[in-house]
């Protein structure tokens, strides 16, 4: 992962409260995001999704945003269109 990646991957962390975190895994040709709860169970299976591991975690980002937050996420038809236009977002701000 490149540094860029690590810090952006960070950021999304950083909306999950109480030691909560975003677990990308592999499923098939997807990846998959689970909440996980700081002593380590999975306290929501299959949150978020994406074609790759940064892209399923900012999905997730998205849509915890959407849904448990009730703001603060990007314009985009769905949670991996939200996911690319932070990253393309986050490029132009961190040349």
């Amino acid at each position: 992962m490149e540094t860029w990646e690590t810090e952006l991957t960070a950021e999304a962390q950083s909306v999950l409260d109480n030691g909560n975190r975003f677990v990308a895994r592999p499923e098939g040709d997807q990846w998959v995001v689970d909440i996980v709860a700081a002593n380590g169970k999975v306290s929501w299976p299959l949150f978020g999704g994406g074609p790759d591991p940064l892209r399923a975690v900012l999905a997730a980002e998205q849509r915890y945003l959407v849904e448990q937050v009730g703001s603060g996420s990007l314009l985009g038809r769905t949670y991996v269109d939200k996911a690319n236009e932070r990253i393309r977002r986050f490029r132009e701000t961190h040349p």
